[in-house]
């Protein structure tokens, strides 16, 4: 006898999933297969062989008695499936809840306390691009904080600047009091709290980190000019000049009449 037909016999028997799962040594979603798999296949070769058994008792009842067993039968096990059909239905969408809830819930990918490690780790970028002579790129920096795009905008539109200020709140820091450190990439003194996590918004060092990435494409493009730099510029916000910011002297040659007659017109003389 196999053992998903042993855990069946003790299934009937009243044991938990669990419990099988541990007498088995396998895992719970091993147990909850046998029972879709497995065990449905024994219930239903159950219930065919009582269906045979039920024909079989025709022949001693009468016609009618046998019908009726057989009717009673087959709506058992058409209840049983919808039964079935429902609780899976009700499990799939417990299931589909729980992940809203989690992912509402989730904790943010970097806390107040975190603000360091986020500008260690855009620092470390920066400084292997320059290593390795690489550009600056928004996906490469997304992939050094390691969070995804979604969230990575989620920190540039301030979204989780709260973080900071209740931080600030709670603990009744007085910004202008505190110490500062000088943080070279942030391009700044940054104030500080008694346990050296600096106060500044996520959205704060996001920023002052794609104006790195805007500062490169600049320089590239008065040095080079390539229009892939015109590209990134644009997507950081530049727009082509769509007219012209001065206008050009025309030097036009005319004869004495032609000067004497336009001068008239210019001062109002005759």
């Amino acid at each position: 006898m196999k053992n998903y037909e042993k855990a069946y016999k003790d299934r009937q028997k009243g044991m938990t999933y669990k419990d099988i799962a541990a007498k088995y040594s396998v895992s719970i979603n091993t147990v909850k297969s046998w029972k879709i798999k497995q065990w449905a296949r024994i219930e239903e070769e159950k219930a065919h062989k009582e269906a045979e058994k039920a024909y079989k008792e025709a022949h001693i009842i009468s016609p009618e008695e046998a019908a009726e067993r057989i009717k009673r039968r087959n709506a058992d096990l058409a209840e049983r499936g919808r039964e079935q059909g429902k609780k899976a239905g009700e499990a799939i969408q417990a299931a589909k809840e729980l992940v809203k809830v989690k992912r509402a819930s989730a904790p943010p990918a970097y806390s107040f306390r975190d603000t360091g490690k986020m500008i260690q780790r855009i620092s470390d970028y920066f400084l292997i691009c320059d290593q390795k002579k690489k550009p600056y790129t928004k996906a490469g920096l997304i992939l050094a904080l390691g969070i995804c795009k979604d969230t990575f905008y989620r920190y540039l539109n301030g979204k989780m600047d709260h973080l900071l200020q209740e931080h600030i709140a709670i603990n009744n820091i007085d910004i202008e009091a505190c110490e500062k450190v000088i943080v070279d990439d942030m391009g700044t003194e940054l104030p500080i709290d008694s346990e050296g996590n600096p106060l500044i918004s996520f959205s704060d060092v996001i920023q002052k980190a794609l104006l790195r990435l805007e500062d490169q494409a600049e320089s590239r493009l008065y040095w080079k000019g390539r229009p892939g730099d015109i590209f990134t510029m644009k997507q950081y916000g530049w727009t082509d000049e769509k007219s012209p910011n001065t206008v050009n002297n025309t030097l036009v040659i005319a004869s004495a009449e032609e000067s004497d007659r336009a001068l008239k017109l210019l001062y109002g003389g005759k």
